[in-house]
């Protein structure tokens, strides 16, 4: 198989992570380059791994020698740049959310199917071993018929405020995740949501509406019920749990603590906990890279099209409807 020019658009968090990833544990990947305005963030890169960096995107986009672009740029860029990834016939890798708008969304949809060019989203939690393990143990009938889903997304930190600005908010930033994995567990169609959020310890997230911790209601296709919550204020750790409940038993995935080592001592046990969530999912993330070079190599279906991405987004934006407007949001009234 014919060796992946891939290069990386974004070196945020997740960008620079997974330039790291493909630069040096994607079999059949070759880094081509990594694309940010920052100049700074460029040269600390090179001076890393020796990968050119590019500050126009549009640069990438016109090189035909890049086969695949990995889209880890700010959310309001992702639509122009998968549909110019898409006119260049470039495989593409892209960053949930895809957009904050479903019919950009949909509209971004037609011109994958169009172009037929490889489109994979970046849900990276279906990749994890204890999501994977929870999926099989389901489809098998080992909790009989799922009747409730518990889900938790606790960050240890507050985004700066002009990602805040930019993200989409708690809902479509952080508890899409969360959408997302319900249903890939479930097997059902999330129908109604409503949610609750508050600033209630920074006082960075109130000017844009959004929240540092909320909760959501879901209601599921199969009258399945479900709740989730989001937060920025675990001070503790990067916390993401998910409970699954049969009506034969019940499936608990998650761990906290990051070193298999307890400090007993009188009254009192001690343990590190998980310092971020590419510590807690950095197995995921390079799986789902692996994925994608592959797929895109032996030209294999995607594993998580933008029609199999779709649900999660329409839910994320009933919730953050609901939170606005302090009312339930059923999906359905999102596609009048």
């Amino acid at each position: 198989m014919a060796e992946v020019n891939c290069a990386v658009l974004g070196l945020g968090r997740v960008g620079w992570h997974h330039a790291e990833t493909i630069a040096t544990k994607i079999p059949g990947a070759r880094l081509a380059a990594v694309v940010d305005p920052d100049t700074e963030r460029l040269a600390k890169f090179a001076a890393k791994y020796g990968t050119p960096g590019i500050q126009r995107f549009e640069d990438v986009m016109d090189d035909p020698l890049i086969d695949a672009v990995v889209i880890a740029s700010p959310t309001p860029t992702h639509i122009a740049l998968a549909s110019a990834a898409a006119a260049a016939g470039k495989g593409i890798f892209c960053e949930k959310p895809v957009s904050l708008r479903l019919g950009d969304y949909d509209q971004l949809i037609e011109t994958i199917n169009r172009s037929r060019v490889y489109m994979q989203v970046g849900y990276m939690r279906r990749f994890d071993p204890g999501y994977q393990m929870a999926k099989s143990i389901i489809e098998a009938g080992g909790i009989g018929e799922v009747i409730a889903f518990n889900g938790i997304t606790r960050d240890n930190g507050a985004p700066p405020p002009d990602f805040i600005a930019q993200s989409g908010g708690m809902y479509l930033d952080v508890l899409i995740h969360e959408f997302d994995i319900a249903r890939f567990l479930g097997g059902q169609p999330i129908t109604r949501v409503y949610a609750r959020g508050k600033d209630v310890m920074y006082g960075t997230f109130r000017p844009y509406d959004d929240a540092d911790h909320a909760y959501v209601i879901v209601d599921f296709a199969n009258g399945a019920l479900g709740q989730v919550e989001g937060s920025r204020c675990a001070v503790y750790g990067h916390d993401v749990r998910a409970e699954i409940i049969g009506t034969r038993g019940t499936l608990q995935v998650g761990y906290l603590q990051q070193t298999p080592v307890l400090h007993l001592i009188p009254h009192q046990v001690q343990h590190d906990t998980l310092p971020g969530f590419i510590e807690r999912f950095g197995n995921a993330y390079e799986e789902e890279l692996r994925e994608f070079i592959q797929r895109v190599q032996t030209e294999a279906p995607s594993p998580v099209t933008l029609e199999e991405a779709r649900p999660a987004l329409l839910a994320a934006l009933a919730a953050t409807k609901s939170h606005q407007t302090d009312k339930p949001v059923t999906l359905a009234s999102l596609e009048s």
